[in-house]
């Protein structure tokens, strides 16, 4: 079994937050991990900027909605995609530090 981890980020609309988010989780990860995204029916350039982000990663799967679903059925569609051990909800506003993957999975491990 893998060990390693489905982030999954719930966007609706906000794209210069997701840019931000995704920039610093491609920096700061370097833990095996895979990216669902789901967006919840963006139309301010989120849903196309996230298919060409898939297209150019193969660790990135992304979900699409016509309208928004609300954060609770995001995060259950996310959680339905993911390959991962463990799964980590996260909102595209986030921005990562170095590291914090592993701090976030060994404990689990201890």
């Amino acid at each position: 079994m893998s060990h390693h981890v489905s982030a999954v980020i719930t966007c609706w609309n906000e794209l210069k937050y997701t840019k931000l988010c995704v920039e610093s989780f491609l920096r700061h990860t370097r833990y095996p991990h895979e990216i669902v995204f789901v967006d919840n029916g963006s139309v301010d350039g989120t849903r196309e900027y996230l298919d060409d982000l898939a297209a150019a990663h193969d660790h990135v799967v992304v979900i699409h909605n016509d309208r928004n679903l609300g954060f609770p059925r995001a995060c259950n569609q996310g959680i339905e995609a993911s390959s991962g051990a463990y799964v980590c909800l996260l909102n595209n506003d986030v921005e990562f530090a170095p590291g914090w993957l592993e701090r976030l999975v060994t404990p689990h491990y201890s």
